[in-house]
């Protein structure tokens, strides 16, 4: 609402009205607060009935309305078996956890999620966009599948038994940075690396010290920029969105750049109409 049509109401309200001025001003702020801007509304964090909530800069991505102005691009989420999933063109990752102070969050490989009878991804992980980050404790787990006798016996491994048959073996090797790993040179079929985190940093950490399926269940951190964040939007009682490739600020009144206002709050404030209240 405009200072023009706060001074318009309030004149009013101060010639015509003296005696119940009190009554009318609460009325007026209760249908105000009742009436919502509808982008308000549609980027109110919620959730997937499981998981943490999903507010910007993510987005519940809807079927039947759209609803990618609430976040920012790349940020997008999808509510699959209840669960919150984070899609990428390698594959799907379930959202374990979102660290909105922190800006990062927990992944874990939907293959891993939905089975857990043999922890084995066979996609390598990728970004589509450089909006992330590997948070400081991450690795690189190498999962080298259907390999013959002469894999080479310095890698300190763990044999993938779910994966591996009289004739062909499957391993999995912890890459913590003080070996080089020369994956074109392996005797296997195939390869894949799967980000995972060691916690208390990369020092001394083997496969062999570590089980290397908690690893996988466990998952991984991402970190976003802060250049995207909104806080003073929150602050102020608004939801963060993103519109006209802009980060802005959702409110009660309709959208403004950066924090919610309520310009008739302060119109009031600043005039003789609070002697009447």
């Amino acid at each position: 609402m405009s200072l023009q049509m706060c001074w318009f109401t309030t004149l009013r309200l101060k010639i015509f009205f003296p005696i119940g001025i009190s009554i009318l001003v609460r009325a007026f702020f209760v249908e105000f607060v009742q009436s919502a801007d509808w982008e308000y509304e549609t980027c109110r964090p919620r959730n997937c009935i499981s998981g943490p909530n999903i507010g910007y800069p993510f987005y519940i991505d809807d079927d039947k309305n759209d609803t990618s102005f609430c976040g920012y691009p790349g940020f997008k989420v999808a509510c699959e078996n209840d669960k919150p999933v984070y899609a990428t063109s390698r594959g799907n990752y379930t959202i374990e956890d979102i660290f909105y102070e922190e800006r990062s969050f927990r992944l874990v490989n939907a293959e891993v999620t939905y089975n857990s009878s043999c922890l084995s991804p066979d996609r390598v992980f990728a970004f589509d966009r450089s909006s992330f980050v590997f948070g400081p404790n991450s690795v690189d787990l190498y999962l080298f599948y259907h390999c013959n006798d002469s894999f080479p016996e310095n890698y300190t491994q763990n044999l993938i038994a779910c994966a591996s048959n009289a004739t062909h073996r499957s391993y999995a090797v912890l890459n913590t940075g003080t070996n080089e790993i020369n994956v074109s040179a392996m005797p296997c079929e195939s390869v894949v690396s799967a980000p995972v985190e060691v916690e208390g940093g990369q020092d001394n950490q083997t496969v062999e010290s570590i089980d290397y399926t908690k690893l996988l269940g466990n998952g991984f951190t991402l970190e976003w920029s802060a250049a995207i964040s909104c806080t003073d939007c929150e602050k102020t009682g608004g939801y963060c969105g993103y519109n006209h490739s802009e980060v802005v600020c959702f409110c009660r009144d309709g959208e403004h750049s950066k924090r919610c206002y309520n310009d008739c709050a302060l119109f009031f404030r600043g005039s003789n109409f609070s002697a009447y209240a």
